[in-house]
């Protein structure tokens, strides 16, 4: 009997508890909570409860709104819906088959003899038109950036159409020290795109061969406090060879162990990143030898200053929200699925595809990501770059207002 009534009580407690949630989610859904872009929005917490509670009313109102689930278990809030914010996206860009800058590079490259291999991998340079189609995946699913800045060294799409007043072409002599000029090395340019004239506070940083793969809003990117969303995945700097770019990064990993004590065992994604241009103007600050000589290397160089050291500092400081991509995949099967909401909530933001691989399509099925970056290497031939550029053509095939 005792038992009985124990049981009772705790059934009556977690009905109570439910129907509470049930009443807030009703006053939720009733806020007016704004436009974006003709889209309205609301968003919930990950509780279980909640989770569960969207769903059921995802299915009886199936177009009254789009719920975003929140980062933070117990977090409710209408930001940025509430307020608005500015946020652009730089991207890097070369033409590695123009004559002209093939013979400055050349030239340059004769002066440089202790320039690693690694730093001249032709597959660094080489243009197979993702921009155009990277820039189709922004118009279609972030509609919301703001501007769109091109860091190239005196090279312009031939596509791209300039007359739009939403793009802009910044050449390096714009943004980086005359003294540093010319430089071959992308993470000596990344540290000078908080130089670009205009540029937003919170900005995103991407190559040309990131693309977006669905519908996000600015929340995917940057947290309620405005603080930059990190994107990292795990690392064992056992291996026997490291990249030079792998030693780049434990180099910023034991600048903020010196720094801050923090150890942070954790190695970029490689994809479309968030920024604030203060918090990189801070690291130049923090760490402004090591910034310098990364500016200075005309090539990439093992003791250049990786940019995740940005990231790192804001984890070290607690001012920026950490989500570990992995392995994990959600259409498989039901354990991966499992594991991919268990393990590694975030598996799914972020993939990085070697465009070796035979069926790119497939590996997106499978990962189902919301970022994915289609990697060039130096394994990869022209058969590999053309079966991306149909891939691309068939998956953004419809022009965007950035072209002729």
């Amino acid at each position: 009997m005792h038992r009985f009534s124990e049981r009772r009580h705790l059934g009556l407690s977690y009905g109570v508890m439910v129907a509470q949630q049930v009443l807030v989610l009703f006053v939720l859904v009733r806020i007016q909570v704004g436009q974006l872009h003709k889209k309205r929005f609301l968003r919930v917490s990950e509780g279980d409860t909640f989770r569960c509670l969207f769903f059921l009313y995802h299915l009886f109102f199936p177009k009254k709104q789009e719920i975003i689930l929140l980062s933070h278990p117990k977090e409710i809030s209408l930001w940025p819906y509430c307020k608005t914010m500015d946020i652009d996206i730089v991207y890097m860009w070369v033409d590695g088959s123009d004559p002209v800058w093939l013979a400055k590079k050349n030239a340059f490259e004769q002066g440089v003899a202790s320039t690693a291999g690694e730093a001249l991998d032709e597959a660094r340079f080489v243009d197979n038109d993702e921009l155009k189609y990277s820039l189709r995946s922004i118009e279609r699913y972030a509609p919301w950036i703001r501007h769109i800045y091109i860091v190239t060294d005196g090279q312009v799409p031939a596509w791209i159409d300039l007359t739009n007043p939403r793009i802009s072409i910044i050449d390096h002599t714009e943004i980086i020290p005359r003294e540093a000029l010319p430089t071959f090395s992308s993470p000596a340019i990344e540290w000078c795109v908080d130089n670009i004239p205009g540029l937003s506070e919170h900005f995103l940083l991407a190559n040309d061969d990131t693309f977006i793969g669905r519908e996000v809003s600015p929340d995917f990117f940057f947290n309620a406090k405005g603080e930059p969303i990190i994107r990292l995945k795990k690392w064992a700097s056992s291996k026997r060879h490291i990249s030079l770019y792998l030693k780049t990064v434990e180099r910023a990993q034991k600048l903020i162990l010196q720094t801050f004590g923090e150890h942070i065992p954790y190695i970029p994604h490689h994809n479309i990143d968030a920024y604030r241009k203060s918090d990189i103007q801070k690291c130049k600050e923090l760490f402004a030898e090591d910034v310098a000589r990364t500016i200075n290397n005309h090539f990439r160089s093992e003791d250049d200053l990786q940019r995740v050291v940005v990231q790192y500092y804001l984890l070290a400081i607690k001012e920026g929200e950490l989500r570990l991509m992995g392995r994990y995949n959600r259409s498989v099967s039901l354990m991966d699925k499992l594991k991919s909401t268990l393990r590694s909530r975030y598996s799914y933001d972020s993939r990085r595809i070697a465009i070796t691989v035979g069926d790119i399509r497939a590996v997106l099925k499978k990962y189902n990501p919301t970022l994915y970056c289609l990697n060039d290497g130096e394994d990869a031939d022209e058969e590999c770059r053309q079966r991306v550029r149909t891939f691309l053509e068939q998956e953004f095939p419809l022009k965007s207002s950035f072209e002729l």
